[in-house]
């Protein structure tokens, strides 16, 4: 180090007091930037600070302009004033008095508290060298949903003192507003945040974005949704309880801002696309059973079967004569199918022909259906999933167990979704997407087709007819 100006600084005329809000930090963790030279920090306060110098260090007694440092990253400019010189365990320091403005000890404070987090959880990340720029903007995130966070949820009132009515018209204005400004912000930062690492390989973008999740997470797990998807807490993101999650579409959390940031997450374009879904199926079956009166209906990846239920829930006739094969590999979500169906053919004093099946792929390519042939076969939400090779395999034994006049339906998420950055980064949840003429080339030989889509455009129907 060299020199900044030979200068003696004036020795106090007067005792000072150590200030009860000064932070005492251990050498090496902050320092000061003055004119590309680094001064390890001794402490700082609100109005204040002191650094480690050699000997033959001094500095103007006139203002200097200087950057407060953390991990290679800047923190605050700041104007300083030397006021003091002192030595302890054998090392020089020279304080200085803040001017014009006062050091956020806070922001120090939680940048400090997250560095010490990656240094304990992050080794592996640590060392693939994370973006500094891709570092900086997900702090700023970070302090923006910290910030919202604390404001949204002074709005919060006590169950006690309203009926549930009036909480729920008062939160609903608040969560409205509140996700719009969160989709405003945060869609604008992932397209940033993409564009800063696009140069790198899947495998550091990977790590760049478990980083990401690393520092921001906390804010959306307290999102049921994104908690569930993230997590894969079934050991996959797109289970049937996720799902239903997104059809109920009722934002839910422990407190108001919780209940924002779910709602954010249900009001994304991919949820709304996945309650199209539903609303489509259940018109094409409904289309299908008016043409022939009756029908042997199988949904393959059925979950909770929400067309159906909403059927059966709306026009309990109309099945009444067909026959319905809800089909899962998770048992689970047939139990709720199940459940849930049963109650409402009890509060509609009928009764339908629904059967439920525990199978996966392998056992409808082996064994194809025990019931026989069907008429009407859809499969909306499993193809995500699947490579080319298993997809075609799949439809082309679809097809095989297809009667005479029959159809398939088979859904995709396209390639052009417009929020897909919420998913894939936030989320971690991936999926294989097909445009119109990657599903064309892929089915074709299948047989005659036609290709649909939900509103957005962003749920695809490949009808393929027999």
């Amino acid at each position: 180090m060299k020199n900044i100006e030979n200068i003696e600084v004036p020795s106090p005329q007067s005792n000072y007091i150590v200030r009860q809000d000064r932070k005492d930090l251990t050498l090496g963790e902050v320092f000061l930037e003055i004119k590309d030279n680094l001064y390890p920090l001794d402490n700082l306060s609100l109005s204040g600070l002191s650094i480690k110098v050699d000997n033959n260090i001094t500095f103007s007694k006139n203002l200097l302009t200087a950057s407060l440092i953390l991990k290679n990253q800047k923190l605050q400019e700041v104007r300083l004033k030397p006021i003091r010189e002192y030595t302890k365990n054998g090392h020089h320091f020279i304080a200085f008095e803040i001017i014009d403005s006062s050091i956020d000890l806070e922001q120090i404070d939680l940048i400090h508290k997250i560095n010490a987090i990656l240094s304990k959880n992050l080794t592996i990340i640590e060392a693939k060298e994370i973006n500094e720029n891709f570092k900086n903007l997900t702090l700023e995130l970070y302090y923006f949903l910290k910030n919202l966070e604390e404001d949204i949820n002074q709005f919060q009132i006590e169950n006690f003192l309203f009926s549930r009515e009036e909480i729920e018209q008062y939160e609903n204005k608040i969560i409205e507003s509140t996700t719009n400004h969160l989709k405003n912000y945060i869609l604008k930062f992932l397209n940033n945040l993409e564009n800063k690492i696009a140069h790198l390989s899947e495998e550091e973008k990977k790590q760049h974005y478990s980083y990401f999740r690393q520092i921001c997470g906390n804010f959306f797990d307290q999102s049921y949704l994104a908690y569930r998807a993230y997590h894969k807490l079934p050991g996959y993101a797109g289970d049937h309880q996720t799902i239903q999650l997104i059809y109920d579409n009722k934002p839910r959390g422990k407190t108001l801002f919780a209940k924002c940031m779910d709602n954010f997450f249900l009001s994304a374009l991919e949820s709304e696309a996945v309650r199209n879904r539903s609303k489509y199926l259940e018109k094409k079956i409904k289309h299908f059973i008016k043409q022939n009166n009756r029908a042997k209906i199988v949904s393959f990846g059925c979950g909770t079967a929400q067309e159906i239920r909403n059927l059966l829930l709306n026009q309990p006739s109309l099945l009444k004569d067909s026959e319905i094969h809800l089909i899962d590999q998770d048992v689970e979500a047939l139990k709720n199918a199940q459940k849930l169906i049963k109650k409402i053919l009890t509060e509609k004093q009928t009764n339908s022909n629904i059967y439920y099946h525990n199978w996966g792929i392998k056992n409808i390519l082996k064994n194809g259906f025990t019931f026989g042939k069907a008429d009407f076969i859809y499969s909306a939400g499993v193809n995500d999933y699947l490579s080319d090779k298993v997809c075609y395999k799949l439809t082309s034994t679809f097809f095989d167990l297809l009667n005479s006049n029959g159809m398939i339906i088979i859904g995709n998420f396209n390639t052009n979704t417009p929020e897909h950055l919420v998913r894939t980064i936030i989320l971690d949840w991936n999926l294989n997407l097909r445009d119109k003429k990657k599903l064309l080339e892929l089915f074709s030989p299948i047989g005659k087709l036609k290709i649909e889509s939900e509103p957005l455009n962003i749920n695809l129907f490949v009808n393929i007819f027999k």
